[in-house]
């Protein structure tokens, strides 16, 4: 969503942002039932808190024109990382050359099964569509109080009403209303981000550290307690639990953020990457499962017999290197244009 330059602790924002799009890859990689489990608890809320808690009010600019500008934002490197994977999955994928259309019409339509190989896309239409709902509301709903119960209530209402059908929307259109409550959500932890208590709690890397372990070991128990969710499928279980979990498991995470951001130096490696990957983690986004599906053919052709989480922890760091080259090659781009075909 808009964002204001200069926010607070933007270091750790971007560092979350990295970790939750590492998380992905990894769930793309596959290290098992347990693990997607777990993972697919909180680590969508988390991108849409963070846009939450990005959010600036500008009833300056006209609501019209600023859907507008997200639309280029999320919908034209929807459309172009859905083209570029469309080209790979001809030539890698396709069995039935009569069958050509059918990745195209599912870009168009239900966009969150058997997309052409990058089945992460949903997540654009489902943030444009969130961001567009919650603008509206933000311009119709003056007091604040009045727009968060509404935009609560009706984001948890529309969790248990997909929960309990089958019947779905094209291009994320109802989980979008889910993940609206998340940007009120987000929005809300900013104004808890300012309170003395956070602030103090903030402000000791051992607090933030102890936190964050306490925080971790509740969204893993809860995780497992709850049965499978995962939002692109409409399935979250017992659907107060997953709310619940979902901002624990986030919480989590950015205690852990804030803390590497305070303990580790400028100059850190570690830190300079993960910022970096945080903001331009569309590339990571729309090209994280055509780079794993290469790996994965590269190091067949190896014929290694190791073990199956060798294997992907092997696929893993070779997708990630790759997509980070990706990145910083990115950077180098001149073009206006085509940098907004990229998101970055």
């Amino acid at each position: 969503m808009d964002t204001t330059k200069g926010i607070k602790r933007v270091d750790s924002v971007d560092i979350l942002r990295a970790v939750g799009i590492l998380i992905m890859v990894m769930g793309h990689v596959g290290f098992g039932g347990a693990f997607d489990r777990y993972i697919h608890s909180f680590h969508m809320p988390v991108f849409f808190l963070i846009s939450g808690f990005l959010y600036v009010s500008k009833p300056e600019v006209g609501v019209g024109k600023r859907i507008l500008k997200r639309a280029g934002r999320l919908l034209l490197p929807y459309v172009f990382y859905a083209v570029i994977n469309y080209i790979f999955w001809l030539i890698l994928e396709c069995k039935d050359y009569s069958l050509w259309y059918e990745p195209l019409v599912k870009v168009v339509t239900y966009n969150t099964k058997d997309l052409p190989i990058c089945g992460a896309l949903w997540f654009l239409t489902a943030m444009f569509f969130a961001e567009a709902y919650y603008m509206l509301l933000d311009s119709a709903i003056k007091n604040s109080v009045v727009r968060s119960v509404t935009v609560i209530v009706v984001a948890v209402a529309a969790s248990f009403l997909q929960n309990s059908t089958s019947f779905r929307l094209p291009l994320t259109i109802d989980i979008a209303v889910i993940c609206m409550g998340f940007l009120e959500l987000g929005r809300l932890c900013k104004k808890l981000d300012e309170s003395s208590l956070i602030k103090k709690i903030s402000g000791s890397r051992i607090i933030l550290f102890a936190v964050g372990v306490v925080l971790l070991a509740g969204n893993a128990v809860l995780s497992f307690v709850n049965e499978y969710v995962n939002i692109k499928s409409g399935w979250y279980g017992f659907v107060p639990l997953f709310w619940v979990n979902a901002l624990i498991g986030s919480a989590a995470y950015l205690a852990f953020s804030v803390w590497f951001d305070k303990s580790a130096k400028e100059t850190n490696v570690i830190k300079k990457a993960l910022v970096n990957i945080g903001r331009r983690s569309m590339i990571f986004l729309g090209l994280n499962q055509l780079v794993i599906l290469l790996a994965v053919k590269g190091y067949g052709l190896l014929r290694l017999t190791l073990n199956a989480y060798i294997a992907g922890a092997i696929v893993l760091a070779i997708s990630v290197i790759i997509l980070y080259i990706l990145c910083l090659l990115a950077e180098t781009i001149k073009n206006e244009k085509f940098r907004k075909l990229l998101g970055i």
